[in-house]
């Protein structure tokens, strides 16, 4: 069994390089008003981004691995250490402690040794290697959360860890929830992401029943809320968060 001291600290590492790249090319290019799950989320995009650039050309080893992870968390204190954009209170610590929970009685899919980790695996040996498929039929069952769960290779761990990815997604997605309802306390965006939310903590519990599905489930949820509020308010930057984030779910599945 995985001390569950070093499960909560590469959580921890995780969440945070994933959140510091959400923060660097926000603050450098979208330049939009986005709360911390949602900066997690633009991270999640930016690393999915690099894993499928970068593995035209070398594989995703481990040394690359661990310099864009490292480089992720560097990203992030340089912004919290300005206090930019970043914001945690109790909620944020009740969905660590949440995650954690998930992440030690989380099950595995029971098709991970047929199609997930041998995708992962042969992307860290290799370069992208084109018609996989033909080498294995099971591997046209890939899925887009599988190139960004390649980059979180650790030494001695290997890939025991790449299945809290899904469950930092999660953590990311019910952070931004949260807020809406923070927002909006009354009307029908209140209501709907009180049922999302509540939906999530009960349905959603046996993560094993949906593999990597739940992250696309969720961004399905967020186009579904931004649309609401386009319409309310028409703010041009809900339509710019739908945008992005329906790119990222066509990325993923």
């Amino acid at each position: 069994m995985i001390n569950v001291l070093i499960l909560l600290l590469t959580l921890i590492f995780f969440s945070l390089s994933i959140l510091g790249y959400g923060l660097l090319f926000n603050n450098k290019f979208l330049k939009l008003d986005l709360n911390t799950g949602e900066h997690g989320l633009i991270g999640f995009f930016i690393l999915y981004l690099i894993s499928v650039f970068f593995n035209f050309f070398i594989s995703i080893n481990i040394f690359f691995s661990l310099t864009i992870l490292s480089l992720g968390l560097i990203f992030f204190f340089n912004f919290f250490f300005k206090k930019q954009n970043i914001f945690f209170d109790r909620f944020h610590l009740l969905i660590l402690i949440l995650g954690v929970l998930s992440a030690i009685t989380i099950n595995l899919h029971d098709d991970h040794l047929l199609y997930q980790l041998p995708y992962i695996d042969l992307k860290q040996q290799f370069k992208i290697i084109f018609g996989l498929i033909h080498l294995n039929d099971t591997l046209a069952y890939q899925h887009g959360l599988y190139d960004t769960m390649s980059l979180f290779n650790l030494p001695f761990y290997q890939n025991r860890f790449v299945f809290l990815i899904p469950v930092i997604f999660v953590m990311f997605f019910l952070s931004i929830i949260k807020d809406k309802i923070n927002l909006e306390k009354e009307g029908v965006i209140f209501y709907y992401c009180f049922f999302i939310i509540t939906l999530f903590l009960l349905k959603f519990t046996r993560s094993k029943e949906f593999g990597t599905d739940v992250p696309v489930i969720a961004l399905l949820f967020l186009i579904q809320i931004y649309s609401l509020e386009y319409l309310k308010n028409k703010n041009i930057e809900n339509f710019y968060k739908m945008i992005i984030f329906s790119l990222l779910a066509v990325f993923y599945k």
